[in-house]
């Protein structure tokens, strides 16, 4: 559920903490950023692939399962509530290149970037090249399970480093 965004403009950001809970799936961590607020109730900024970018309470965004904090920001509040704001009304459909991940470096550094994407990406790439230059008949669907087994590794120890 959505939670009205108008307490951006009414109270006053304290901190903002980056967490991570594992989703549903299992395959990947899923992060938020944890806004404390002066008076108002703590929201969880984050993205989904049913709601895009919207602001839900912490139990909503927990699901019940265990937190891990990976980082607190508390300076240039104002920076981080614009981010905020601009974001949510930009309306970005959610993708793989425009994940939860993405959504929480933007506002925390102004750079979307995935570190659980980037480091599957790449070393599932490492993996289709070190296939290729030891194999002498390569073919399209070898590369093709390198790649996946290596990425859905990468991506298993990735996650597990995030919610630690």
């Amino acid at each position: 559920m959505a939670t009205n965004v108008n307490v951006l403009d009414f109270d006053q950001l304290v901190s903002a903490t980056q967490v991570y809970r594992e989703k549903a799936s299992g395959f990947v961590a899923h992060t938020g950023l944890l806004l404390k607020f002066e008076f108002s109730s703590d929201l969880v900024l984050h993205t989904t692939p049913t709601n895009n970018a919207h602001l839900s309470t912490l139990e909503e965004f927990s699901e019940s399962k265990k937190l891990a904090v990976k980082g607190s920001y508390c300076n240039s509040s104002g920076v981080l509530i614009q981010r905020i704001k601009e974001i949510i009304n930009r309306r970005n459909s959610y993708s793989i290149f425009n994940n939860c991940e993405h959504l929480v470096s933007e506002v925390i550094s102004g750079v979307p970037k995935s570190s659980q994407l980037s480091k599957t990406l790449g070393y599932g790439a490492v993996g289709v090249l070190a296939t290729a230059c030891l194999s002498k008949n390569s073919s399209f669907t070898k590369s093709v399970l390198v790649f996946a087994a290596v990425g859905l590794l990468t991506l298993q120890l990735e996650k597990s480093k995030q919610l630690a």
